[in-house]
């Protein structure tokens, strides 16, 4: 994913059609690996499989292990990620101005959800919802419509983070 939208910066990929064109191959690309996960996950019942120990970090108030892997309740929502983003690099192609900054920001959320669904730890997924705003406020505040947008997409960062700052 940040491969992808690292590639779109290059000036390789000229005008927004190619660009349109290229983030759609990579989001279907993204389904395709998805479904690979989904299919081998039934081979692993009632464990975890796709564990990865990138590392760990200390916090003065936990020691936190950055786990991530799929179970088989999280195999569906990456597999339902994948398909609706695939979906959504296909119905942005109405998007007309900053094209390369909107698939940036949609691969970073892409990833950030990703991240949540596949976090084993509970501090990792709790960043990783909350870098979900981030892309969001930008998007509903850059490509929203109508005139109203920077006040949604306020509201939007207001009632999500402090809706989910109990959490």
């Amino acid at each position: 994913m940040f491969l992808g939208s690292s590639l779109i910066w290059t000036p390789y990929v000229k005008g927004n059609n190619q660009i349109r064109f290229f983030c759609t191959i990579i989001s279907t690309t993204i389904f395709i690996v998805c479904c690979n996960i989904w299919k081998v996950s039934f081979t692993f019942i009632n464990k975890f499989f796709f564990i990865t120990l990138p590392g760990s970090f200390y916090l003065p108030l936990k020691s936190s292990e950055m786990m991530f892997g799929v179970d088989g309740l999280s195999v569906f929502l990456v597999l339902l990620t994948g398909l609706l983003f695939s979906i959504c690099s296909i119905v942005a192609f109405d998007i007309v101005n900053k094209v390369r900054l909107f698939f940036t920001i949609f691969f970073v959320l892409e990833f950030f959800i990703f991240a949540s669904f596949i976090s084993l730890d509970y501090l990792i997924f709790y960043i990783c919802f909350e870098a979900i705003l981030i892309p969001m406020f930008l998007m509903i505040g850059l490509w929203g419509s109508r005139r109203r947008r920077m006040k949604a997409a306020n509201y939007f960062l207001l009632f999500a983070f402090f809706g989910s700052l109990f959490m």
